[in-house]
């Protein structure tokens, strides 16, 4: 037997049983995915990922079709939401890979990721985040990326931070430094509901920073799953430049479009 599984029909035959025993499924539809060894998810449900559009609010990246200009005397205009016209978020800029919706293959993927623990799904939600950062984000000198920390409590009962997965992974794909635990979820919230200032005010003095040595001066790129409003990515930031960070700028896997 051992002869047999060393050969390459032996290997394909034992491969073969594997898929029958256990089927390699596409988290998102359901339907065994031909491609797993390169993504669980299945190339119908890549095909339906919707990336972002060009019309971006400059400062948040949420997509709005009638865009205001904002002229900003120190710089040029930049095309701004309503929101951050209003108030201008901590973060220099957030950019995200995709569209989120409940249609989209990219919300199953997450939620496969967070509640069934299926950590194959990093490999496409990792895909998606290093095409699209070089396009979003031109590099910028002396930037490290940090991951927006869990709860103590959730680390514990999910096992892992996703976005810490995806930040670690960002950070060796594009050669930056990497660096965690140092922004720290103090206080455990319910899950964010309600409009941007609901959301922020839920979020507030959720964050602390501990060994501010470690990131004085240094420009930070954060990096999450989702973002909504930017309210969590918001107090991040602030929280950091208090602490006296460089400038702060964020990137998700993917952006609802409120």
């Amino acid at each position: 037997m051992s002869t047999l599984l060393a050969s390459g029909k032996g290997q394909e035959l034992f491969q073969a049983l594997i898929d029958i025993i256990y089927p390699a499924m596409c988290p998102a539809c359901q339907k065994r995915s031909p491609v797993w060894e390169m993504s669980p998810l299945c190339p119908t449900c890549w095909s339906l990922i919707e990336l972002l559009p060009d019309y971006l609010c400059q400062c948040c990246g949420l997509p709005i079709v009638g865009l205001k200009n904002f002229s900003d005397p120190e710089t040029e205009d930049f095309a701004l939401c309503q929101s951050c016209l209003l108030e201008r978020p901590s973060f220099v800029t957030a950019r995200s890979a995709t569209l989120y919706n409940r249609e989209s293959p990219v919300r199953a993927i997450i939620l496969a990721l967070k509640h069934a623990k299926n950590l194959s799904c990093i490999r496409p939600l990792l895909t998606l985040m290093i095409n699209s950062i070089p396009q979003h984000l031109p590099r910028i000198d002396n930037e490290i990326v940090m991951p927006v920390p869990l709860h103590w409590s959730r680390f514990m009962e999910r096992g892992f931070n996703q976005s810490a997965l995806l930040a670690r992974l960002v950070a060796r794909q594009f050669g930056l430094g990497y660096i965690e635990n140092v922004l720290l979820r103090s206080k455990r919230t319910a899950p964010q509901a309600g409009d941007r200032e609901q959301r922020q005010h839920n979020i507030n003095n959720a964050f602390s920073v501990r060994k501010p040595d470690r990131i004085r001066k240094q420009n930070i790129l954060l990096i999450d799953d989702v973002m909504t409003t930017g309210a969590t990515l918001n107090e991040c930031a602030r929280k950091l430049l208090e602490a006296g960070s460089g400038q702060v700028r964020a990137f998700t896997v993917a952006r609802v479009a409120i």
